[in-house]
């Protein structure tokens, strides 16, 4: 009884420590998401839907076991033709991150990590119609956190399903210019802070990671 209670103990053991994350790892891949949200719009009564698509492609090591560092680019495009099609708007930009992910076995190949990062960003937004254009361009800095779930599909891949952006803090700079009719060309520039968590967040972003363990 006491030798089979042994084995039992050493087979947990194994496969606990053949799930780890072992220091040295590379982990290489990335993240792409889609979301469409319908949004109100005052220059259509139709209001808008809004897509968007990003991608992010990543590089990390284990610094230790299970706690990656590593950093990352990242690109997202965002559409919104609104349901009357009289106002087209889009916005485009590319940024840059550094993180760092700290894993925890949840047993049967799977993990769950969170992922805070350092980040900064740049965008161009356009808006016309009805003879109304509105021109901004955005950057934004700050630090964001979230989490996910990581799934072993063998000993060199896995596959990962995340939250983006759901506890963050921005800051954000924009300088804009628009035109309607009868009014004179107005621009400007404004700054801002924000801080919160982001409970009503759906977009879900999924990704995979090659893994080189050393």
């Amino acid at each position: 009884m006491e030798k089979l209670f042994v084995l039992i103990l050493l087979l947990i053991q194994a496969s606990i420590t053949s799930a780890q994350i072992g220091k040295g790892t590379w982990l290489m891949g990335g993240n792409t998401g889609f979301s469409v949200q319908k949004t109100d719009d005052n220059l259509s009564a139709g209001g808008s839907r809004s897509k968007e698509f990003i991608f992010a492609p990543t590089v990390g090591r284990a610094v230790r076991q299970n706690f990656i560092l590593g950093i990352g680019a990242n690109y997202g495009r965002t559409w919104s033709p609104n349901e009357d099609d009289q106002t087209k708007a889009y916005a485009h930009g590319f940024g840059a991150f550094l993180f760092v992910r700290k894993y925890a076995i949840l047993g049967k190949g799977f993990f769950l990590f969170a992922e805070p990062s350092l980040y900064y960003f740049e965008r161009e937004q356009r808006l016309s119609g009805m003879q109304i254009v509105r021109n901004s361009d955005v950057w934004n800095t700050g630090l964001t956190v979230y989490p996910g779930v990581a799934y072993a599909a063998n000993k060199w891949l896995h596959l990962e399903l995340s939250m983006n952006q759901l506890v963050g803090i921005n800051y954000q700079g924009i300088k804009s210019f628009s035109q309607s009719p009868g009014i004179a060309a107005q621009w400007s520039e404004d700054d801002s802070w924000s801080v919160g968590v982001n409970a009503n967040n759906s977009a879900f972003t999924i990704g995979a990671r090659i893994v080189l363990a050393k």
